[in-house]
């Protein structure tokens, strides 16, 4: 299949859009931590509360590892106050943010 990495930014009248999109390998552990992600951030009112809740869970965790607190998306959406979704097709993974203007 192709292997090249695409951006896309669009830019509408009400809202911007940026989407990165990759080649994946069937299985691997990082989408489904990245999915999961996702979708414990759709749970909050904001990305805003998501990231508060993120950064208390890590400062509560004596026992994780360096480098494995999961922080990368919630930071993007909180501080890019913008919604991120993500879908799979082909081998391929889109990760889009959303940001109202």
């Amino acid at each position: 299949g192709e292997q090249a990495f695409r951006l896309r930014v669009i830019g509408r009248p009400d809202r911007a859009l940026v989407s990165v999109e990759n080649p994946i390998e069937p299985n691997d552990s990082r989408v489904s931590e990245l999915l999961e992600t996702l979708d414990w951030m759709k749970t909050f009112d904001t990305p805003a509360d998501a990231y508060r809740s993120k950064l208390l869970a890590i400062a509560d965790s004596s026992e994780r590892p360096m480098g494995l607190s999961k922080l990368g998306i919630v930071r993007v959406a909180y501080e890019g106050s913008c919604q991120i979704s993500a879908t799979i097709e082909n081998e391929r993974l889109t990760v889009t943010a959303e940001l109202a203007l």
